[in-house]
């Protein structure tokens, strides 16, 4: 039986019980999910509550804002097809299948047989923040990337998609076209946006994260 998603904030420490009681009344009042409520009552960030609501639903969660797609990846998906449907493709397992991050799982059931036959491909959803999708719907139309994504073997209801890291582009490459300069010029462009007056980038074996 899956978990409510008030049980998963208060085990994860991100609320606690009369939170999730003062958010399930607020909810019934104005007719809104449990995850609006709470947003609508500042008791939860928009990150914590798309995180429960991806262990509740059993998918890995994208953290979109954080990781850079290949643009190889990207182009799997059609510009009209990501835009109409909300979706930004994260990584690709195999042959003939697509992970996909999508913004809300209760809209997508009915979405995703359509999906896979404009495709041709098998899909994996991953869930991700709203405004993230928002937002990599503008980047990733028009900023190519320049790192492969994978996810991981064990990537699972609690985990993250990984984002893995690919070569740079070779020395006969454009300067401004080299997925290196692309990829600084997003991680600045996001600073922006946030208003971040900090930049921190942590090194890892195979990927990067960014912080703001």
């Amino acid at each position: 039986m899956k978990k409510k998603v008030g049980e998963i904030l208060v085990e994860k420490g991100w609320a606690t019980p009369d939170q999730i009681e003062k958010a399930l009344a607020y909810g019934k009042a104005e007719n809104c999910r449990i995850g609006e409520a709470l947003l609508n009552l500042e008791l939860c960030s928009q990150e914590q509550i798309t995180r429960a609501l991806a262990i509740h639903n059993q998918l890995p969660f994208a953290n979109l804002g954080k990781h850079v797609i290949a643009q190889d990846i990207i182009d799997l998906v059609p510009k009209e097809v990501a835009i109409e449907n909300q979706i930004i493709p994260v990584a690709k397992k195999g042959e003939r299948r697509l992970v996909v991050a999508i913004g809300d799982p209760d809209d997508y059931a009915f979405k995703l047989d359509n999906i896979r036959f404009i495709l041709g491909l098998d899909l994996d959803c991953a869930l991700a923040m709203p405004d993230a999708i928002e937002e990599a719907l503008d980047d990733y139309y028009r900023l190519a990337g320049g790192y492969d994504s994978v996810l991981g073997e064990d990537a699972g209801s609690d985990e993250d998609v990984e984002f893995g890291r690919g070569d740079y582009a070779g020395d006969d490459a454009d300067a401004n076209d080299a997925p290196v300069i692309k990829l600084v010029h997003m991680i600045i462009a996001n600073a922006l946006k946030s208003g971040a007056s900090d930049i921190h980038i942590e090194p890892m074996e195979h990927h990067m994260q960014v912080r703001y």
